[in-house]
């Protein structure tokens, strides 16, 4: 008798226990009912994902009632005692109705108040990831060119692009092993425009490294070289030869400072050529606009000249009665038709003043667009005249050594300043820079389930001026946040929550750093004014994820690729579509512009590297990729462009000659 009473306490005990909503409730509802009643697909308008919101209900009312469990709406659907089936037979999302067993366990939950779990620490348990998995997600490279960093997996690769090395692997000394810099897959990679931070995204994560200076040992250097000699000429310039055959490798005529002088002032004088290109376009549409108001002006007053004869004739042809006790009217049936002359003749009146004033507006407009068409044609001039001007000429070497690595040809100048060039091909190079390489300085967010960056950080794109760091994430299919931080403090300055209604995968700042486009798997882009954070266009027309987009160096047109297989160009001035560009097999993974020109380059699954212009036509593919490319980028200047591929194989070519320069492996 004992025995069972306890037995009986006990099973009433297990029953009282209160039931935890997001262990024992949340994983059949996941299975069952929220795929048709989430955020996303709100059907009836009731959302499941929490208690809160399942109390909250739908449009058919309050879907639970605390203590009544039998009473609530959502437990009669569940159970199907109500006037609808649910989960519906054959849906789409393979639901099956609730067992007797999860009902049962429904029902109690409501019957106990139908309290929300408490909140949790979500844990993550992290796990190795397979060896064989070295896809690269993602490229970056600095504006000189010097150097590049691949993502393959959750690894990081530097290289130095001139000798076409590779320095080192970025390691987190906090992770397991000193390879790896981040624990899940790297999605996204950003060098700030001096090149003095790299930015990398992960999950809920994205770590600043720093630019550290050259190792130690690339002090040391050799007057020798195994297999090269260089000698100084007359005129200060450079020869490097291979010391057994004498063949020329590289005749040397500019220093570091120099080509990098010459490359700012080959960006200006192809960005004031754009800017002039873009300034006769608009001239083009002020003329044409002009044209328009002339001939609508020159129909008014036709029509204001015919309006007048008509009513004149109206007045003609409408005698007057005359009676000696009345005053004079019009005879019966003429007034609607008089009537009818003289509003003819105000409309065409009116017309011809508003007419007049955009017609002034349109000459006025036209002024303008010519003068500042004169501005861009001078300034043009101008930076094509600081292009033709001769460099300086190289100064006399005082030594000339090799680094202790070999890949450096270096001088040591009168002044005692350095200047150095790779002994590949006699590209100038920093001194050192072979040894070069960045250093974990400082993360943002935590990695964990209350990390300020929501899901994995998909994208990444500093300010034009470095100071500002934009990070796009989301949940897949819930929402799309972006979060600016300060590069100097670390911290965040704004969250724009929930932006897209996907995650957002493509970010990049506007030209004058005003505006920042998005893209994201909600197939829209968006363009925010920084500063306030207000959307100012949505531009629509993607019908699959937005993969990456790019704005042209002045800003007028940004250009978008897809998962749709298709490239889109949108004229930010007046807000429109100017192209649709198709043409690919498969997913355009990303589209980057070259330097200050017309040309983009794109990269795509089919696998190829295409270059175009912006009005879509092809100028040449770049040979050489044979897997699925996932990620693209281009020096400053354009010269150079880097593919990744699913097999982790990086590719670099000339975008002159189409030629490629050099393939590097996974290690």
């Amino acid at each position: 008798m004992r025995v069972v009473l306890l037995i009986s306490l006990c099973a009433l005990s297990l029953r009282a226990a209160p039931i935890d909503f997001d262990t024992r409730i949340l994983p059949f509802l996941k299975d069952n009912c929220i795929p048709c009643h989430n955020k996303t697909t709100t059907k009836g308008d009731l959302n499941m994902e929490t208690a809160v919101l399942m109390e909250k209900g739908g449009e058919n009312g309050k879907g639970i009632i605390p203590g009544k469990g039998s009473e609530s709406l959502i437990y009669q659907a569940a159970a199907q005692s109500w006037d609808s089936e649910m989960p519906p037979k054959s849906n789409k999302v393979g639901a099956v109705a609730l067992t007797t067993a999860q009902l049962t366990l429904l029902k109690e939950w409501i019957d106990q108040g139908a309290t929300p779990s408490p909140k949790r620490d979500k844990v993550i348990t992290w796990e190795p990831l397979p060896t064989n998995v070295q896809p690269i997600y993602a490229l970056a490279a600095t504006a000189d060119g010097e150097f590049a960093v691949a993502a393959r997996a959750n690894e990081i690769s530097l290289y130095h692009l001139p000798t076409q090395h590779l320095i080192n692997k970025l390691g987190d000394p906090a992770l397991p092993q000193p390879s790896l810099a981040h624990r899940d897959l790297i999605q996204s990679l950003a060098f700030s425009p001096d090149g003095e931070w790299l930015a990398t995204g992960s999950f809920r994560e994205v770590k600043l490294w720093k630019k550290q200076p050259p190792a130690q040992q690339a002090n040391h250097r050799q007057t020798s070289h195994p297999k090269l000699s260089a000698t100084q000429q007359a005129d200060h310039s450079i020869k490097l030869t291979q010391t057994s055959t004498g063949s020329l490798v590289a005749h040397i005529r500019s220093d570091l400072p120099t080509t990098l002088s010459t490359r700012q002032n080959q960006y200006q004088a192809t960005r004031s050529s754009l800017e002039v290109s873009a300034r006769s376009e608009l001239l083009k549409r002020a003329e044409t606009l002009l044209a328009e108001q002339t001939t609508r002006l020159k129909k008014a007053h036709e029509l204001l000249t015919q309006a007048k004869q008509n009513l004149a004739k109206q007045k003609l042809a409408n005698p007057i009665k005359k009676s000696p006790t009345q005053s004079p009217t019009p005879a019966p049936g003429t007034e609607a038709a008089l009537q009818a002359a003289q509003t003819a003749v105000a409309d065409a009146e009116s017309e011809i003043q508003n007419v007049t004033s955009s017609e002034q507006k349109a000459k006025q407009a036209l002024a303008e667009a010519k003068a500042s068409l004169a501005s861009a044609q001078v300034a043009a001039t101008q930076a094509t005249a600081a292009l033709q001007k001769p460099g300086p000429a190289m100064q006399k070497a005082r030594t000339l050594q090799f680094s202790a690595n070999g890949l450096e040809l270096i001088a040591t100048l009168e002044d005692g300043s350095l200047r150095a060039w790779s002994t590949l091909n006699g590209a100038p190079i920093t001194p050192g820079g072979t040894a070069i390489t960045w250093k974990l300085f400082r993360r943002l967010g935590t990695g964990e389930g209350r990390s300020l960056i929501s899901d994995r950080a998909n994208s990444l794109s500093f300010s034009p001026d470095g100071q500002t760091l934009a990070v796009g994430s989301g949940e897949p299919s819930r929402s799309g946040d972006i979060t600016l931080w300060k590069m100097t403090t670390g911290s965040l300055t704004r969250t724009l929550a929930e932006h897209h209604l996907d995650s957002v995968l493509a970010l990049d700042f506007s030209p004058d750093g005003k505006l920042l486009a998005s893209g994201g798997a909600d197939k829209v882009l968006r363009v925010t004014d920084v500063q306030s954070g207000k959307i100012l266009k949505n531009f629509e027309g993607h019908t699959h994820h937005v993969l990456s987009l790019a704005w042209r160096a002045d800003g007028r047109v940004l250009s978008s690729a897809g998962a749709d297989n298709v490239v889109k160009i949108w004229d930010w001035t007046t807000g429109e579509r100017r192209k649709n560009v198709d043409g690919w097999d498969k997913e355009v993974t990303a589209i980057r512009y070259l330097g200050a020109t017309d040309q983009m380059a794109t990269s795509a699954g089919d696998p190829q590297v295409r270059l175009l212009r912006t009005e879509g036509t092809e100028l040449k593919k770049l040979a050489g990729a044979s897997s699925f490319l996932h990620s693209l980028c281009a020096t400053q200047n354009g010269e150079r462009i880097l593919a990744g591929d699913q097999q982790g194989i990086l590719r670099l070519w000339d975008s002159s000659t189409g030629q490629e320069l050099a393939t590097f492996l996974a290690k």
